[in-house]
């Protein structure tokens, strides 16, 4: 339902800026968008599959979530755009990685003392 909801408003969004101004659809902004919507429409699918699970409670779900996507970003960065990252953000990555261990392992424990 979002994701119908946002490409209605898009389309709308378009057809009202072209009525009101030219407007040059360009071929590789299209085949951007589908690049990003489709693994975002994914990613939303597969969480929401995961918080149907008893695997995991939901605030570890989107801890881990939260922090694989921030760890995600900086790797795209550090490789598609030669970002260069200071030590300070290299500690933080770090620390991200040791708070998803963590969660996952605390998540795990709790399971099997109540399990």
């Amino acid at each position: 339902m979002v994701f119908g909801s946002a490409a209605c408003c898009g389309t709308l969004f378009i057809l009202l800026k072209s009525i009101k101004a030219h407007l040059k659809l360009n071929i590789k902004n299209i085949i951007g968008g589908i690049c990003l919507g489709v693994p975002n429409y994914f990613s939303i699918y597969f969480l929401m599959k995961a918080l149907d699970s008893d695997t995991l409670n939901s605030a570890s779900l989107f801890t881990i979530n939260n922090v694989a996507v921030v760890m995600l970003s900086t790797l795209l960065g550090i490789l598609l755009f030669k970002e260069r990252i200071s030590i300070k953000n290299w500690i933080g990555i770090g620390l991200a990685v040791v708070s998803i261990i963590l969660v996952a392992l605390g998540t795990k424990i709790q399971n099997l003392l109540i399990g």
